[in-house]
C-alpha cells in the first residue's frame, strides 16, 4: 500500500500487505542530514543483476528538475534548498536500472540510509560520473516519521457523544475507551 510520495526527493514509501519472507533484513536510516565530505556506500541491483556495491563520497547538495525529455537537470544548492545529494564514486560505479537504490553512511560501525537513486551518469565506462540521491531526511521530516517514529508516544482523544455504540480497538493491544 502506497503511503507515500514524493516528487521532492524522489521518495516512494510503502507498507508490505504480509509478512517479509524468513531472513528479512532491515536497513537503518538516519534522519540527520549528512555533511558534504562525508564516505558513502552504494548498495544497488542493476537491471535485475547480482547485488553491486560501489564506495564514494557525497559531494554536495543538489536541486534538481525534471525535464520534459525524460532526463534532468542538477545544480549545486545549499543544505537548506537542495532536495537531493550529489555523490562521486571511487571505486564501483551506479549502472542503468539501479533507479531507487540504496545510498548509506556509517556512523559508529553501523550503517544507515540516506538517500536513494534518482539517476546519475556514472558507468562503468564513465566510473567519475555524478549521481544525484533523494535526500532521506528531507521525506523524513516531511511525512516519514508519522510511520517510522514508532517508539513515540502520540495522544489520542475519543469522545463518545450520543447514544451510538461502537469499538475502538489498537494493535498492539492497550487502549482502553471504557463502555
Amino acid at each position: 500500500t502506497l503511503l507515500y510520495a514524493s516528487s521532492v526527493t524522489d521518495t516512494s514509501f510503502m507498507q508490505l500487505r504480509s509478512t517479509p519472507p524468513a531472513g528479512a533484513v532491515y536497513a537503518a536510516w538516519s534522519a540527520i542530514a549528512p555533511s558534504p565530505g562525508i564516505s558513502v556506500t552504494g548498495i544497488h541491483h542493476p537491471s535485475a543483476d547480482l547485488q553491486k556495491i560501489s564506495f564514494g563520497s557525497l559531494q554536495s547538495y543538489q536541486a534538481c528538475t525534471n525535464l520534459s525529455t525524460g532526463f534532468f537537470s542538477c545544480s549545486q544548492a545549499s543544505q537548506a534548498d537542495g532536495q537531493y545529494l550529489n555523490i562521486v564514486y571511487t571505486a564501483g560505479s551506479i549502472e542503468a536500472g539501479s533507479s531507487g537504490s540504496g545510498l548509506f553512511r556509517t556512523i559508529g560501525g553501523s550503517h544507515y540510509l540516506i538517500g536513494q537513486l534518482f539517476g546519475g551518469d556514472s558507468s562503468c565506462s564513465n566510473p567519475s560520473g555524478e549521481n544525484e540521491y533523494g535526500r532521506f531526511d528531507l521525506a523524513y521530516n516531511t511525512a516519514l516519521h508519522q510511520w517510522l517514529n514508532a517508539g513515540s508516544t502520540f495522544s489520542l482523544s475519543v469522545s463518545k457523544p450520543g447514544n451510538g455504540i461502537g469499538t475502538v480497538t489498537s494493535s498492539p493491544s492497550g487502549i482502553d475507551c471504557g463502555a
